[in-house]
């Protein structure tokens, strides 16, 4: 299993650590978030301060999560209220003024973050975090490069099995087929509350043109209305335009 070196980890932290601003420090929930400060992804939170180590707190299996993450502070918990003895184990002190990524954490899960910490000042820090991600390590770097010549490798594999007759769905099958057997990890992470994007949207003729349920660009009809996007059963004719919008992650 490929994991986030420590070294690796320490960068993120420190790039964050300089978009602090006025704030004692930030408390990370979204799950890429969580996964750039970490490693991991468990259900939990990624606490960067100021001066001092980066605490995880996992719910459910501190065990795993010390196999996945390089940190050296993994701890278990049950509630947020647990946070100040946490950080008082870790010898940090409560923050006065606290961000968070308020771009994208539920409402009703900020107010129990916030209810349990009488006194703290919670902010946006959604900026800071973005900014720092935006920035690619050397190590980064190297992933989204090794993801290309996947998606590289994709599209050259469409030129071979693309004819007419073939429908969305079994083409889109055999190019996700060929993405995963190269390293693509089968989920891309997006800027939302833990969510995530398929694959990509492969259309043929009329189903490109099919307005999208949501906030994409691209739309097509889907195996049925209750995923209404993406390939569809129908069959490829020839002469028709074919879009082959893929996206390709490894290791993370």
């Amino acid at each position: 299993m490929s994991t986030v070196p420590a070294s690796e980890l320490e960068l993120h932290a420190s790039a964050l650590g300089r978009r602090l601003g006025d704030l004692d420090a930030i408390l990370a929930l979204e799950a890429a978030d969580l996964y750039w400060l970490t490693g991991s992804i468990q259900a939990g939170f990624a606490y960067v301060p100021r001066e001092g180590p980066v605490i995880y707190g996992v719910r459910r299996d501190p065990g795993r999560a010390r196999a996945e993450s390089g940190l050296a502070h993994v701890v278990q918990f049950s509630s947020p209220k647990d946070l100040g003895a946490l950080l008082g184990q870790a010898g940090l002190p409560m923050p006065k003024k606290l961000g968070m990524e308020l771009d994208v954490v539920p409402v009703n899960l900020f107010d129990r973050w916030r209810s349990a910490l009488p006194g703290v000042e919670v902010v946006d820090a959604s900026f800071a975090i973005r900014a720092a991600r935006a920035v690619k390590t050397t190590w980064e770097q190297d992933r989204i490069k090794a993801a290309a010549k996947v998606a590289d490798a994709v599209v050259r594999r469409c030129l071979e099995v693309l004819r007419p007759g073939i429908s969305e769905m079994e083409l889109a099958a055999d190019l996700e087929a060929t993405a995963i057997r190269l390293g693509h990890q089968g989920m891309v992470r997006m800027r939302a509350f833990n969510a995530e994007n398929h694959f990509g949207q492969i259309l043929a003729g009329p189903s490109g043109a099919k307005i999208p349920p949501g906030d994409t660009p691209l739309g097509g009809s889907g195996p049925n209305p209750y995923v209404g996007k993406g390939a569809g059963p129908r069959l490829i004719r020839p002469g028709e335009p074919v879009v082959v919008d893929i996206a390709v992650a490894v290791d993370g």
